[in-house]
């Protein structure tokens, strides 16, 4: 019996798993054909404003985060992500594994600590 995606929780970070996942998404997405082209010899000839932008944005990441919920136990927050984006597919998985990395061992350390809840102030009835 598998468990459930919404209880599972992996007792050591899968990196190979999140790599391979990330790898997969990042190649989906920067070869679809809704992405900008990039002509090879228009870039190096003066280029377009495509030349200065990261291949993947921060926000366009998020997305990729989606993937990872199973895998990781939890849904991993958005400031995992570098906000100006990333230009290589080494750097989103070098950097993306290890931010993820830490906030799994950061979910872990804190498993067993019952986190408390801001005391709101009464407003008292209307």
């Amino acid at each position: 019996m598998t468990p459930s995606h919404s209880n599972f929780r992996a007792s050591a970070f899968p990196k190979a798993r999140i790599r391979s996942e990330l790898a997969g998404w990042w190649d989906e997405y920067t070869t679809s054909s809704l992405r900008h082209p990039r002509y090879g010899a228009q870039v190096r000839r003066g280029g377009t404003v495509f030349d200065v932008q990261p291949l993947v944005s921060g926000p366009e990441a998020v997305i990729a985060l989606l993937r990872l919920k199973p895998v990781l136990g939890f849904e991993a927050g958005s400031d995992v992500i570098q906000r100006d984006g990333y230009s290589s597919k080494k750097e989103f998985l070098d950097d993306l594994c290890s931010r993820l990395e830490a906030e799994f061992n950061a979910q872990s350390a804190n498993a067993g600590i019952p986190k408390q809840q801001a005391l709101k102030p009464s407003r008292g009835k209307r």
